[in-house]
């Protein structure tokens, strides 16, 4: 999976972006179709 199924919402702009950064996603419980919950990994480089 290549990007993140979780998204966060900027206070100030209002606009979603994705909880990791595309490529980062490791594992994902978005294909289980789960209701109201999502778990990933991530492997997230050190910036």
């Amino acid at each position: 999976m290549a990007e993140s199924q979780i998204h966060l919402i900027d206070a100030i702009t209002k606009k979603q972006f994705s909880a990791a950064p595309q490529g980062c996603v490791k594992l994902s419980s978005a294909t289980t179709n789960w209701r109201e919950i999502f778990v990933e990994t991530h492997s997230i480089p050190p910036m």
